[in-house]
């Protein structure tokens, strides 16, 4: 399969982790620029000690959730930066989040790893991780988005 196939496939994958995930319904542990949270853990969110399909979901969703929650408007493609969204739960492909919010990004993932993720494989939990394309960071319609590296033709 060419490599372009592989890249559209993660693309889809991207598009499938439900960014339009629900919100976690306690108060924020991770608060973002200009006040709003980036990371909102329910008090009764699995845990270290919670089944691994349990702790994967968690994991899954809520750094979809922050994903979403640190992209915003942008203006120009340095506005955006490229993140990696895995977790100690899951490898995962890069998104596009806004610049600003990458050190708060960072510590939300941080926060999820310390929450359900730490020793995952080491409790026989399994872990995968996807092929990922090839991608930058651009802002188009306002937005930080991805578009795929294309490579130049020789």
């Amino acid at each position: 399969m060419s490599s372009f196939r592989y890249s559209i496939l993660a693309l889809v994958s991207l598009s499938s982790l439900g960014l339009d995930a629900c919100v976690p319904s306690s108060s924020p542990q991770s608060p973002g620029p200009g006040g709003t949270p980036l990371l909102v853990i329910a008090d009764d969110a699995p845990t270290n000690e919670s089944a691994c399909e349990d702790r994967l979901a968690f994991a899954r969703e809520t750094i979809e959730d922050v994903s979403t929650r640190a992209n915003g408007e942008c203006t120009q493609d340095s506005d955006c930066a490229l993140v990696f969204v895995d977790t100690q739960c899951q490898g995962a492909c890069q998104t596009s989040i806004l610049s600003a919010n990458v050190d708060e990004f960072e510590r939300a993932k941080q926060a999820i790893d310390e929450r359900a993720c730490t020793a995952y494989t080491g409790d026989g939990c399994s872990y995968s991780t996807p092929r990922c394309l090839q991608v930058q960071a651009i802002c188009a319609e306002a937005r930080c988005t991805m578009m795929p590296v294309t490579e130049a033709a020789g």
